[in-house]
This record gives C-alpha cells, structure tokens and sequence, in this order.
C-alpha cells in the first residue's frame, strides 16, 4: 500500500465550504472502489508468465527436489512467508498435485492452455460465463480471435486511488506568502509531519496567489546543495565505489549471491562514509549524485511544488507513472523531470491568482 500527493486545482471563487465536496467530484472518476460497465480485462505478458502458472512450476520443483517446506505453526495469525499453518504431509500433497498441473501445462503452454487448466483446477467448469456476466469475475476466458485470455471485471480501469484526504501527510505543504482569509491550514492527522519551527506559515492549499512556490523551490534547492556539500566531503576522504546496479548486476547474471553483492556494496568505504553522514537512504548516493551539484539542484527546485500527480482545472489526470503498492511506481527519471517541468509550467503559467490549489493525501 502506498500514499502519495496529488495537487489538485480548483477554479476561482469554489466556496470555503464546499472544497471538500468539490474535489470529491473531481477525483471520483479515479477511485478504485467504483464499479463501470463489465470489460474484458486481458492478462498482459506470455502465458508461461502468468502467476499461476509460475506458482504450479516453483510447486513442482520443490516437489522433484524435495524442498519448500516451512515450520509448522498451527497458531499462526494471518500470512507469513516463512511459516504455515499446513502441516509439512500437506504441504508436500499440495506440491504434488502442483507437479501434476504443471506436467499437464507442458513446457511451453497457450493461453488456451492456461484457460482451460486453470478453471479445472479452481472449479469453474467447462461451461464459461456468459459474456458481460459481472457475477463471474474468477473464470478465466480464452479470446481464439487474439489468442490471448482474460477476465470479466467491473474494477475501475483507471483506478488511481481508494482513499484520500486534504493535508495528510502532506499537511502544512505550501509555504503560503501571509496567513490571508482562503488559507487551508487546519487537516493535520496522526500521521502528519510536525509544523518546521522555521516561522513560515505552512498550508494545505488555497488561492495560489497565497502560495509561495517561489520560496519552496528556493528552500528546496538551499536543502539539495547543503546534502551535496556532504557528498563532496564524502567523496574527498574516500575511493570512488561501485552503485549498486553496477554491483546487482553481477547478481543477475549468477556471479554472485544477494547477500554477498549486498556486503560487497556496503563494506565500500564511500558507502559507509554516506551512512554515517546520513546522506544514504533508500538510494544509492553514487546514483543519487551523479548528475552533478548544478543538475542535482536543479532537479531539486523542479521538484518542489509539483507532487506526485496533478489534477488540473479541466479535470485531467496528469502524473509520471502509476503509483503502485510499498510506493513503488512505474516511472522513471526521464518522465519524472518532463512531468515536473511540465507541471510547474502549468502552475506558474496557468493557474490564475485566484484559483486553488489543494494537497492531496492519496492512498492505493
């Protein structure tokens, strides 16, 4: 599960007290938790990629190798992937009838293949649903005309959110010019950061005339070149070291274990030197800083006010990728400076004095 933030714009003169169901309005068309029409919604990728029949192929090596059994833990609350609560008798059952499947798939299935083997072994019969049958959304339909399978669902395809919330933790997010009537400042949660103690008056939105984005992208870049002060302090005293791409890659190739790539990459006196000057997080600072101090801050000042999505006045989704769960999303760098450009363009050229702009917390 992920949170993100999404700024939403509003047009000049929405009253005070319907912001809220006004960007409620606005965001519906993106929530996960809205039912559409029955569609057919098509797997993507080969049909030997297909989680089932990955799962039945790694049941069935166990199964040949005599591997995979977890602990036995019939207290066992909830999932984990090191215990079970089947007994090991059971779990060696479950990996032979996997074995039997998978003899049964062959080694280089169709989709109609999967089809077929799949409903057999889940229940759903030889008799598929009728088409557009919403109540059928596990039978899974092989398509002769594209030789490709799918599922009926009613989910949302252009789902983005399942819940979201002004503020968040995105409360106090705007740098606001003077605490004037039209301020959102009031959506604090227990998840919300503490209030810097910096004297700004901070804010979840408002006129955008109130909105300092001038000062954020300035504070923005003051934080970036102050960490890349640090790099270079780092990058003085130390040899240069491999990025962990570099070093995963021997990974990827079966030159050595993850764990031995991890201590490989993290015994490197440069790595250990960023820990310590606390500029190494969840990236990699050789990556992180490669671009150079002028790039680096750069960036830091595009990404300033633009979050991780917008939602403009015509009421279009824009954003880099797709949010996905443990914040993971599918963009990359490139699109992420173009959509960060893109947005802070809009937002300087675009957006009137007077209209709003609003931080969302969003969650999918």
């Amino acid at each position: 599960m992920s949170h993100f933030s999404v700024l939403i714009t509003l047009p000049a003169g929405t009253p005070p007290e319907r912001i809220e169901d006004e960007i409620g309005r606005r965001m519906e068309r993106w929530d996960e938790n809205r039912d559409v029409e029955p569609y057919r919604d098509y797997e993507e990728g080969a049909p030997a990629d297909y989680w089932w029949v990955s799962s039945v192929r790694s049941g069935a090596e166990h199964h040949r190798n005599g591997t995979g059994i977890k602990p036995h833990d019939p207290d066992m609350l909830g999932w984990s992937s090191e215990r079970t609560r089947r007994t090991p008798a059971e779990q060696r059952a479950e990996f032979a009838k996997d074995a039997e499947w998978s003899e049964r798939l062959g080694d280089h299935p169709t989709w109609e293949t999967v089809a077929t083997l799949y409903n057999d072994r889940f229940g759903r019969g030889k008799e598929l649903s009728t088409e557009g049958d919403a109540s059928d959304s596990e039978t899974l339909h092989y398509d002769p005309e594209s030789g490709r399978a799918y599922m009926i669902s009613t989910r949302n395809p252009e789902s983005m959110w399942d819940y979201w919330r002004i503020g968040g933790r995105w409360c106090g997010y705007f740098i606001a010019t003077d605490p004037g009537p039209g301020l959102l400042t009031a959506h604090r949660s227990w998840d919300s950061p503490e209030v810097p103690a910096d004297g700004k008056t901070r804010a979840d939105g408002g006129p955008k005339r109130l909105l300092d984005f001038g000062a954020m992208r300035d504070e923005a870049a003051a934080e970036a070149s102050a960490e890349y002060d640090k790099w270079d302090a780092v990058c003085a005293d130390t040899p240069v070291a491999r990025s962990w791409s570099d070093i995963y890659s021997l990974v990827e190739v079966g030159e050595l274990a993850r764990d031995e790539a991890r201590k490989r990459y993290n015994d490197q006196p440069r790595i250990r030197a960023a820990k310590a000057a606390g500029i190494d997080d969840w990236d990699c600072p050789v990556e992180k800083f490669m671009s150079g101090r002028e790039e680096y801050v750069a960036e830091a000042r595009r990404a300033a006010v633009p979050g991780y999505a917008l939602v403009t006045l015509d009421e279009e989704w824009v954003a880099p990728g797709r949010m996905g769960w443990f914040g993971m999303s599918s963009d990359e760098a490139g699109t992420r400076t173009a959509y960060r450009s893109s947005v802070n363009a809009y937002l300087d050229e675009k957006v009137a004095d007077d209209d709003l702009v609003v931080v969302l917390d969003c969650h999918i």
